[in-house]
């Protein structure tokens, strides 16, 4: 959608000679306006004021109803025409029509930005810098009907650095350049982009969130959370910046709670996580509040933040439902059916994220069971790569494994922490409860928040302090825990 700043047009400009103008002038006859009234006889500058607020009311009509009928913005248009054409170097008046006529085109499909651009190029100098560029209209005409017209990206990049050209002042024709770079996966080019935005006009948090997202995408491709933490950190410090500038916005908030939590900077992000939520409770700021609890060993907190995301519409997440269901067994006695339930979550998650990760969950935290979906989960587990296949080794008591030269065959301090993971569960197998806990405790002393592994590790390990997890078995009647 084109962004106008309507508080440039919303002004309602009435009173005597001299408000707008510097003078009055001789008065002229009764003009028709196309509502077919007339205006009152009188002074030309209180006619062109007439105009401008005329123009200013429709003009805010429009924007009230989201851009609505286009009878409205070119009726405003034609009151700032009028008033302007009565006091041509008048800056209020060259603004309001210009930004009217832009968005009068962006709304008809027959734009000629050639007849745009003329108008453009008689602004005041100091107008151009904030005003819409031509360009920037074709970008938004084009980006908006790519479903239907099927534009490609390479064109829409045409048009935004054509808007660059036209006016390298702007600082959201280099928002936008940076999103489409972002688009086309040139992340560094991206974040060059939205530096220039935020060199621009640094006040606006916007773009010092653009500058948190697109190191977050130079982050993404990096598979150890260790070596992601140079680009995190940054990303968080711009969030940050993002939520120090626009104080009411949850979602940078949420952004830079989850960023430090990323690096192992708890304090930090508890204390955005709790001030997005003050903000706005919403899906978004609920997750973040729960991480925040969880990996802060504050779980009663993150299970009623689960409570609560479980509330809202169409809300699902097979992986912390399958935490939570775990938790409830381990404090609680159950029944079969409660197993059963579990697993089922289990396999869910497990199909959603094509990997055996809770297919070898399932193994530990049921081992001695007789649930007979088990044995099924486990044949129909899918390895889809050499590494899949090295956890069933891992997981499997039947095969004999060199711990020491399992842990030794990481190439990175991230994939050492997955084995420790893996190697726990395998421990907690061997009915080796205290080894497997020492196992599990180095994964939560590492910087890999978030990742699945992790979120796990942390709730085993919790549960041991509770005294619940020294042995499990399902019965054909009830589970019993033994300390």
């Amino acid at each position: 959608m084109l962004f106008v700043k309507p508080w440039l047009l919303r002004a309602v400009i009435v009173g005597s000679c001299g408000v707008v103008l510097n003078a009055c002038v001789t008065p002229t006859p009764k003009p028709q306006t196309p509502e077919g009234r007339s205006l009152s006889a009188q002074p030309e500058a209180h006619q062109a004021n007439a105009h401008y607020a005329k123009g200013s009311q429709l003009y805010s009509d429009w924007y009230g109803q989201k851009q609505g009928t286009n009878a409205k913005i070119r009726l405003a248009t034609w009151h700032f025409r009028k008033a302007l054409d009565a006091h041509p170097d008048n800056v209020q008046f060259q603004l309001a029509h210009y930004n009217a006529l832009a968005s009068a085109e962006h709304d008809l499909s027959n734009y000629d930005e050639d007849k745009l651009l003329a108008v453009f190029e008689r602004l005041h100098p100091e107008l151009k810098a904030d005003a819409i560029t031509p360009a920037f209209v074709s970008y938004s005409l084009n980006a908006r009907n790519q479903n239907r017209t099927g534009i490609s990206d390479t064109v829409l990049l045409k048009h935004i650095l054509r808007a660059i050209e036209q006016n390298p002042q702007n600082p959201q024709n280099w928002l936008y350049t940076s999103l489409q770079f972002k688009e086309k996966t040139h992340y560094w080019t991206a974040l060059a982009s939205a530096a220039q935005a935020r060199n621009i006009a640094a006040d606006i948090g916007t773009y010092s969130y653009q500058m948190g997202t697109n190191l977050k995408s130079l982050a993404d491709p990096v598979y150890c959370p260790t070596e992601r933490r140079k680009y995190i950190t940054k990303a968080a410090s711009f969030f940050a910046e993002a939520a120090k500038k626009e104080q009411t916005n949850a979602s940078f908030y949420a952004e830079s709670s989850q960023a430090y939590l990323s690096v192992g900077l708890k304090p930090l992000a508890m204390a955005h996580a709790k001030k997005s939520y003050e903000i706005e409770r919403n899906e978004l700021s609920l997750r973040t509040l729960f991480l925040a609890n969880f990996f802060s060993s504050r779980f009663e907190d993150a299970w009623k933040n689960y409570e609560e995301l479980k509330s809202l519409r169409d809300f699902r997440d097979d992986r912390i439902e399958a935490m939570y269901q775990w938790h409830q067994i381990q404090s609680n006695s159950i029944d079969k059916s409660s197993g059963k339930a579990l697993l089922s979550v289990l396999k869910r998650a497990d199909r959603k994220n094509q990997t055996q990760f809770h297919t070898l969950l399932s193994h530990y935290l049921f081992k001695g069971t007789h649930i007979k979906k088990l044995p099924e989960i486990a044949a129909t587990g899918q390895a889809h790569s050499d590494w899949d296949r090295s956890l069933v080794n891992v997981i499997d008591l039947n095969e004999d494994l060199d711990e020491e030269l399992y842990l030794q065959s990481s190439t990175n301090i991230c994939e050492q922490s997955r084995r420790l993971f893996y190697l726990g569960l395998r421990q907690g197998r061997a009915e080796k409860p205290e080894t497997m806990l020492r196992t599990m405790r180095k994964v939560t002393q590492g910087d890999n928040y978030l990742e699945l592994e992790d979120f796990w590790a942390h709730l085993i390990t919790q549960t041991a302090k509770q005294g619940t997890i020294q042995r499990t078995t399902l019965s054909a009647g009830k589970s019993e825990i033994k300390n």
